[in-house]
């Protein structure tokens, strides 16, 4: 088997400048990024695909929709691959929470278990929650797969998730109970390094 991560095309989210969207996606993809998932499945026209797996996550969904129709593909929700939660902050604008918002992600930055706080009936996230969802999530769905067969699946996810199991497929589970404060640091190290672009593939 082989898994193809694809992160969704551009959203109106993306270029609303200081907007939080986390969950939250009221206005879907833009037109760049409907060209760029466009461009993503005529690159992967010539290879067969089993099946399309998309978060719940509107951006996703839709990228995901595109490329089921173009390639034929036959597509399903998988709620673990769904983007990570900000809590409070999603749907708002930076500037207007901002003392408490620059505070919480500035420590989400540097701190492994910081969790946003939780509001307006959402339970924010921290990188160690989003790294147990993301490793407890892909071993209990890839019991459903059969990973012997010579077969091509699609996850169509946002940047802090792939990154996520980008790591713990190479590196091992970051939120291990063995795992040290080196590891730990290693992981956000790579999350926030590493480029993950609207409609880019793994």
């Amino acid at each position: 088997m082989k898994l193809y991560l694809i992160r969704h095309g551009e959203s109106q989210s993306n270029v609303d400048r200081g907007f939080i969207s986390g969950r939250s996606d009221p206005k879907g993809l833009t037109s760049k990024g409907k060209a760029q998932i466009t461009r993503t499945a005529w690159e992967l026209k010539n290879t067969s695909f089993e099946h399309l797996y998309f978060s719940p996550v509107a951006r996703a969904k839709e990228s995901a929709g595109i490329i089921s129709n173009l390639l034929d593909i036959k597509s399903s929700q998988l709620d673990f691959i769904q983007e990570m939660s900000y809590g409070k902050f999603e749907g708002h604008y930076f500037w207007d929470m901002m003392e408490e918002a620059q505070v919480a992600f500035q420590r989400w930055n540097t701190e492994f278990s910081y969790p946003f706080p939780d509001g307006d009936g959402r339970v924010g996230e921290s990188l160690e929650m989003v790294s147990n969802r993301v490793w407890k999530g892909y071993h209990e769905w890839i019991k459903t797969i059969d990973t012997n067969k010579k077969s091509n699946i699609i996850l169509v996810s946002h940047d802090a998730i792939i990154s996520t199991l980008l790591f713990s497929l190479l590196y091992g589970h970051p939120a291990a109970k063995d795992a040290t404060a080196s590891y730990k640091k290693a992981f956000m190290q790579f999350v926030h390094g590493i480029e993950v672009p609207n409609g880019s593939v793994f």
